[in-house]
């Protein structure tokens, strides 16, 4: 049985960052820093951008990225053509 659908309207949504870039991925909310990270896959790029006040950290990577998390320890976690590598770029925690 198939059932009614029901059309949902969805806010537009606001943007927070722009690089320019052709394809973003992996957004990663880092509550303790209250930094959002993201990744230019075609740029090899990683970003660290603070919302409050729109300063944005960009980090180089050795080749395209998929993503990058933190780990337990404060850590980045990137995912790169050649393997996954911790990195410790990123602000530290405390």
């Amino acid at each position: 049985m198939v059932g009614k659908s029901e059309e949902v309207r969805i806010p537009k949504p606001e943007s927070v960052f722009y690089a320019g870039s052709g394809l973003l991925e992996g957004p990663h909310w880092d509550a303790t820093n209250n930094l959002l990270y993201c990744v230019s896959i075609e740029d090899s790029m990683i970003y660290a951008i603070d919302p409050e006040s729109g300063e944005v950290r960009t980090y180089l990577t050795d080749g395209p990225v998929g993503c990058a998390v933190l780990d337990r320890d404060g850590m980045i976690l990137e995912a790169e053509r050649s393997g996954i590598f911790r990195n410790h770029i990123l602000p530290s925690s405390g």
